[in-house]
């Protein structure tokens, strides 16, 4: 059952990638693991596996964008295996902040009450403030990025996370793994928030 639903995924995305003109490939030809060991996602314990790459690369603007399916299963073979699709985009047109957003957790605000954890505020967007939690490692670039529009989508969309460093950025939800047909709306708003922090 389980391989028959994975062969079924695997031709819906392969179809999803030849109508975005993208390339499909089972999995990761391309070393994408190894250039993503230094987001979080990627350093949380468990072996990673790459499947599903929806590929698509601009030799012009020296960009590659792409979207795959990313499991972690358990190091210690308890069982425990989770899996998320992920947007990714590689590009000379980003030069970010090292920073992190995901929706804030109840601990958070605790930590933050008690003054024992800090995150980056933003007074201007009270609603993105304070659904979400915003590290990063330069606070003055990191609050120039997020605009109104920016603002706007993480306040209406719920639950997403956003990484960036330099000309990568990836964006996801955690443990969630969308479904074939929803994976070219997802498609499309990474493409939206990659537009929005180009240089």
């Amino acid at each position: 059952m389980f391989l028959k639903k994975s062969a079924k995924r695997r031709e819906q995305l392969s179809k999803l990638a030849f109508e975005l003109n993208m390339q499909f490939h089972e999995k990761d030809e391309y070393g994408l693991k190894k250039r993503l060991g230094q987001f979080r996602l990627f350093k949380e314990s468990g072996i990673k596996k790459i499947t599903n790459l929806l590929l698509q690369k601009d030799t012009m603007l020296s960009s590659t964008i792409a979207v795959f399916d990313l499991e972690i299963s358990d190091e210690n073979n308890l069982g425990e295996v989770f899996s998320q699709t992920v947007f990714f985009v590689d590009s000379k047109e980003l030069s970010l902040p090292e920073f992190f957003i995901r929706p804030e957790e109840f601990f958070d605000r605790v930590g933050k009450f008690l003054k024992l954890t800090s995150e980056i505020e933003f007074e201007a967007y009270p609603e993105f403030d304070e659904s979400y939690w915003i590290k990063g490692d330069e606070e003055s670039l990191v609050k120039k990025m997020v605009t109104d529009d920016f603002a706007r989508f993480f306040t209406i969309e719920k639950k997403w996370r956003l990484e960036g460093m330099n000309y990568f950025l990836i964006f996801y939800q955690r443990k969630k793994l969308l479904k074939p047909k929803e994976v070219k709306s997802f498609y499309k708003k990474g493409l939206q928030l990659f537009d929005w922090l180009k240089e």
